[in-house]
């Protein structure tokens, strides 16, 4: 089996698994062993983030969707590389969440590389959102100008420990103010967001994340638990 193949795999929840061990084995492998590629530019992960509703993981932050694991899933918040997913309606159409399960990694922040040893930062999903779907051809779009997931050489990387994610409107050092259960609220404040401080193109990124605009708290900046 190859290093794609196995990432593919990884993709797929099984109902036993370890949920958090599964995050944290994806993420050391995007940011050591793979980065995107559009055209001829390149993008490192800098800062991703895990989002997957089961329910034996009720994460009810997750966007639903019905999709194949390792397609690219857009939504309102952003770009996700999806998880096997798949809604299960009731008889009255809504969807069935004790038999649907679904989620994806959302792309927080990138570098651009400039040459072997510049890049720059794209901070904040929007951001990389708009960075990688911008500019395709709506009359005759080549393969090629459509971002792709691309296995690498292993780099000399290792994320932080993880942090809590930045939910937009929600402050999780707050009581909440929704109605869910225990386990839906363990999963909301999981540390599922993982990032790094820097890499062989950029060791010092968060010092150019800094002097620029983001919309939300800077990764070190937040609340592990």
């Amino acid at each position: 089996m190859n290093s794609v193949e196995e990432l593919k795999e990884m993709l797929i929840i099984k109902s036993y698994e370890d949920v958090e061990a599964k995050f944290k084995q994806i993420a050391n492998v995007l940011f050591q062993n793979y980065h995107i590629e559009k055209g001829t530019d390149i993008y490192d992960f800098l800062e991703i983030e895990f989002y997957y509703y089961s329910k034996q993981h009720p994460d009810i932050v997750t966007y639903p969707r019905t999709i194949e694991g390792g397609s690219w899933f857009l939504h309102p918040s952003g770009i996700d590389i999806a998880f096997q997913s798949k809604i299960e309606k009731d008889e009255k159409g809504k969807i069935d969440y004790d038999n649907s399960f679904f989620g994806g990694i959302l792309i927080r922040s990138v570098c651009k590389r400039i040459t072997n040893h510049s890049s720059r930062v794209i901070g904040g999903p929007l951001r990389c959102l708009y960075e990688l779907f911008n500019g395709i051809d709506v009359f005759n779009p080549q393969s090629e100008s459509f971002p792709k997931l691309v296995y690498n050489q292993k780099v000399n990387v290792s994320p932080e420990l993880p942090v809590q994610r930045q939910i937009p409107n929600m402050d999780t050092t707050k009581p909440l103010v929704w109605k869910m259960s225990n386990q839906q609220e363990i999963c909301l404040k999981k540390n599922y967001c993982y990032y790094v401080k820097g890499n062989d193109c950029n060791p010092n990124w968060y010092d150019e994340l800094e002097k620029k605009y983001y919309s939300s708290v800077l990764p070190w900046n937040r609340k592990s638990i």
